[in-house]
C-alpha cells in the first residue's frame, strides 16, 4: 500500500511540474506578446505623426501655390511680325 502511494505522489510531482513548465513558457509567450504589441503601438504613433506631418506640409504647401497670384501668358500662333516688316518682306521677293 505504502509503494502504491509513494508511486502516485511521484507522479502527481511529475505531472505538477509539467504544468508548471507549461505555465512558465505560455508567461513568457504572453511577456513577449505584450513587448510587441508595445513596440507595434509606438511604431503607429510614430507613423500616425509621419502622416499628420506630410499632410500638415502638403497643406500648407497647397495654401501657398494656391495663394500665389496667377498669370496668363498667351503665345501668339504666329511670329509676330511687325506688319510693315511683314509687306517689305513680302515685297523683296518679287
Amino acid at each position: 500500500m505504502e509503494l502504491c502511494d509513494n508511486e502516485k505522489t511521484k507522479q502527481k510531482i511529475s505531472h505538477d511540474q509539467v504544468k508548471e513548465s507549461q505555465v512558465n513558457y505560455q508567461v513568457g509567450q504572453l511577456t513577449s506578446s505584450k513587448k510587441q504589441v508595445e513596440r507595434l503601438k509606438q511604431e503607429l504613433k510614430r507613423y500616425k505623426s509621419e502622416l499628420e506631418r506630410s499632410q500638415q506640409t502638403l497643406i500648407t504647401g497647397d495654401l501657398s501655390f494656391s495663394s500665389t497670384p496667377q498669370k496668363n501668358f498667351t503665345a501668339p500662333l504666329s511670329p509676330n511680325l511687325n506688319h510693315n516688316e511683314n509687306k517689305s518682306f513680302s515685297s523683296s521677293k518679287y
